[in-house]
Parts: C-alpha cells; sequence; structure tokens
C-alpha cells in the first residue's frame, strides 16, 4: 500500500496513474516533506487486500512535538469503518460480513503547523480473524484440549495489520 502527499482526486483513478501521480508531485512514504507556512499537506492513501482477507478500515496516525517538547499521537480514521458488522465465529473460525478489497482516502491536517516536528504513517486493518492458537485448540477434541483454551482473559481473535514508513515532516 502507499500514502502520498497529494490532490484528494488520486482515490478515484486507476491504480498505475496514482502510483506515477503520486511520486511525481507527491512525497512517498519515507519521505520529507518540506513545510510551506499557511499549507496543510493533504495526504492520499491506498490499500489493497493480500490475499483472501478483506480489509477493514485504514488510519492515519499523526505523531508530533509540541513546543514545550512534549509528544503527542493522534488517529485519524481515513477509510473504511469499525462498524462494519465483520465478524469471525469462534468455534469454526469462518468470517462474516463486509469488507473491501481496497481501501482508498483522503486527509487534510486542520491543526498542521510547519515549526513543529512531526511525522505521518498509515495503518491498515482487516476483518477480524481467529487467531492461529485458537485454530489449534479447535483442532483438537474437546476432552484434549489445554485449560489455556478456555481461559477467557486468552484474546480469540485478531486483526491482522500492515503499516507505512512515516513521512516527516522537515520544520523551518
Amino acid at each position: 500500500f502507499g500514502g502520498f502527499v497529494m490532490h484528494q482526486y488520486l482515490c478515484w483513478i486507476d491504480a498505475s496513474s496514482r502510483r506515477s501521480q503520486g511520486y511525481g508531485a507527491g512525497v512517498p512514504m519515507g519521505g520529507q516533506l518540506k513545510a510551506e507556512k499557511g499549507e496543510a499537506p493533504v495526504f492520499v492513501a491506498w490499500a489493497e487486500a493480500d490475499g483472501e482477507r478483506l480489509l477493514q478500515r485504514m488510519q492515519l496516525i499523526k505523531g508530533w512535538l509540541d513546543a514545550d517538547g512534549n509528544s503527542h499521537e493522534k488517529v485519524i480514521e481515513v477509510a473504511g469503518t469499525s462498524e462494519n458488522g465483520a465478524s469471525v465465529d469462534l468455534v469454526t473460525c469462518e468470517t462474516s460480513g463486509p469488507g473491501e478489497r481496497q481501501l482508498c482516502g483522503t486527509w487534510t491536517d486542520p491543526d498542521y503547523n510547519p515549526d513543529l516536528p512531526a511525522f505521518y504513517y498509515i495503518r491498515v486493518l482487516e476483518n477480524p480473524t481467529c487467531r492461529w492458537s485458537v485454530r489449534q485448540c479447535n483442532a483438537l477434541p474437546a476432552d484434549e484440549r489445554p485449560e489455556a483454551c478456555a481461559d477467557p482473559d486468552y484474546y480469540r481473535s485478531i486483526q491482522e495489520r500492515a503499516w507505512s514508513t512515516p513521512i516527516w515532516v522537515e520544520t523551518n
């Protein structure tokens, strides 16, 4: 998946054009954004599912230092939603509900301050699935399962994630 500082229309053009325009006029993942006074950056992020699992949502994470040197982080939902209705049956590990093969979103930073050090990166979450250990527990006959298989503090589902390298803001 990729993230670029670019114009919002990139979500609605074909992937090849999106890549070439993003690299041609934007800042790619891992790049440095030159701070411009009076201009908030526009982020365009695009992700495509890998394999059978569907995507649930895409988030942009902003980290920055304030004028006193204190660190902050903010999570912004840019595409999809955690309320998409996707679920997993923890007995059969079958998934159900909607999801997306691709997510594309844009976001403009309303609090952008070119004088403060900051970074931005993208995180993509898949729909929930069974943990590998639940699959192992389910494969055993019920009377042969270890106690951990029934432990209520033991997470039974997960959401696989992917994230980009950050885009760093070069301050004045």
